[in-house]
């Protein structure tokens, strides 16, 4: 079932204009009682308003693969749309750039944007990992901006598991309401982390 809340975050992390902000991957924070509910397969995630309509969300979660079968999921951009909720349609335009589209619910209109992607290996507080970078292209599409990244790195204790996480900010140029943040910070970015390891689950 897709989630419409989707597209509102996907839509949300634009910036405006005339800025291409960016926000460099970060090894994420967790404890004893975090990697017990993560290898259960709970997904940590949070959603708060940062300046004006830019809102940002995070999620982390475990997923049983190894970052070198994740990572082809998240490089290949152009299926994204089968697996992220909301996302209607993604589109490779050339070398590192995607467009996409995501459905957002009566009565807004759908949202699209273009996006720089960069993706690579990097140390990032010790450990190597997978980045995926993105970043609004000024000026593409209907929103004011997105940007955000994705982090996979090896799980310390079993190689065979990745941590996953996932940030996304987003200026849909409207604020938000308290009913949708809420709403997609108990579906929409628990159903990111678990839209990739379903995907996972169907390609290998």
């Amino acid at each position: 079932m897709r989630i419409f809340l989707g597209s509102i975050l996907t839509a949300s992390f634009l910036l405006p204009a005339f800025a291409a902000a960016q926000e460099s991957p970060r090894y994420p924070r967790y404890d004893d009682e975090d990697v017990r509910e993560m290898m259960d397969g709970d997904v940590k995630v949070s959603m708060r308003r940062q300046d004006g309509n830019l809102t940002r969300g995070t999620a982390l979660g475990l997923i049983q693969a190894p970052v070198s079968e994740l990572r082809t999921i998240i490089e290949d951009f152009g299926t994204h749309e089968d697996w992220y909720p909301d996302m209607e349609d993604s589109t490779v335009l050339r070398d590192h750039v995607g467009r996409g589209v995501t459905n957002m619910p009566w009565p807004m209109t759908d949202r699209s944007w273009d996006i720089n992607i960069e993706d690579g290996m990097r140390t990032i507080s010790g450990h190597e990992c997978f980045t995926s970078t993105f970043t609004h292209i000024p000026g593409s599409g209907n929103v004011e901006t997105t940007y955000g990244y994705w982090l996979l790195c090896p799980w310390t204790d079993d190689t065979s598991y990745t941590l996953a996480r996932y940030v996304l900010n987003v200026d849909l140029g409207v604020p938000l309401p308290d009913a949708i943040i809420r709403s997609s910070t108990r579906r929409m970015l628990p159903g990111v982390i678990d839209g990739l390891r379903e995907e996972h689950d169907e390609r290998f």
